[in-house]
Order: C-alpha cells, then sequence, then structure tokens
C-alpha cells in the first residue's frame, strides 16, 4: 500500500474539523481560515473584551482544541501518519514508535503547523535549515502554550527548548 501524501490529506482547502471548532461556541464571532491563528484569536479577544488572564487562558485553549480538531487528540497509527505526512517524513513510519523517531529530528513551529493545516493554500509548512533559524522565527511570536502542547500526544512530541 503506497504512503499517503499530504493531497491525500488535505483533499479539501483545509484538513477538516472532526467536531465544532472552538470558535463556534462564540455567538456573533465567526472563524477567518484566511488570517493567521493568532490574529484570530486576537480577533476573538477583542470581540468577548477579555482581560490579559483570560486571554492568556482562552489563548491556550483554542490552540489546543484548534490543533485537537485538525489533527485529533488520539494517540493511533493513523493520526501520527498522518503527522508525519504533514512534516514531510517520507517514507512514512509504519509504526508509532517510528514515527516519534523521525519527528524527533524535525523543527516544527506549532502555530505554523496550525496555521497549514487550517489553510494549507494560504500558510506553507515552513522547513527550517537548522535549529537556530528555527528558534528565531518561534521567538518572534509563534509561540504554543507550553502547558496545553503537554497535553496533548502529538504537541509533545514537537515540544522544543527555544529560550
Amino acid at each position: 500500500m503506497p504512503s499517503p501524501t499530504e493531497g491525500d490529506i488535505f483533499a479539501g482547502s483545509s484538513y477538516p474539523t472532526t467536531k465544532p471548532t472552538f470558535w463556534s461556541r462564540f455567538h456573533g464571532f465567526e472563524d477567518d481560515p484566511t488570517v493567521g491563528l493568532e490574529n484570530v484569536f486576537k480577533r476573538l479577544a477583542i470581540h468577548q473584551g477579555w482581560s490579559t488572564k483570560s486571554k492568556r487562558h482562552h489563548r491556550a485553549e483554542a490552540f489546543e482544541a484548534e490543533f485537537g480538531n485538525r489533527l485529533g487528540t488520539q494517540s493511533t497509527l493513523e493520526s501520527w501518519q498522518k503527522l508525519c505526512v504533514i512534516v514531510g517524513i517520507q517514507p512514512v513510519p509504519p509504526s508509532i514508535k517510528k514515527c516519534k523517531k523521525a519527528l524527533k529530528g524535525k523543527h516544527v513551529n506549532i502555530v505554523n503547523l496550525i496555521n497549514h493545516c487550517r489553510n494549507p493554500d494560504k500558510f506553507s509548512l515552513k522547513k527550517f535549515a537548522s535549529y537556530a533559524e528555527f528558534q528565531n522565527y518561534t521567538k518572534r511570536g509563534h509561540i504554543f502554550p507550553k502547558a496545553a502542547a503537554k497535553r496533548n500526544a502529538f504537541l509533545k512530541e514537537l515540544l522544543r527548548v527555544i529560550y
């Protein structure tokens, strides 16, 4: 059986969500997948009138939910293989253990990954030639909430030390 390609995964304009999105919980607010996740969240925070403390809490919740909706929260072989395909690992590893090992060698910015899954035509997945390049990009405001990342098996594998 041939390995899946990113085209197989993104059959439509984005990786389909599996349930109502985080954004749909807020009356009168509409998601816009043509702008980055951070900008959508900023619009929502203004729409809701959240304090700084509330923004921090809801930002983690929104980012975690968006990743879960696009790539899942269950540690299944299919989910791990989809993640490998998206980040460019070919051939696709045949086991979860081998997928995790392959992902360890990749520098993937999680916010960029989510934006890519939300709208692959607008947001290309950034491929970093070095750890320093990845680190510099991430420090420029593309940081996924660490505590939220640790709660998801996929995200946990993508965590890297930045500071």
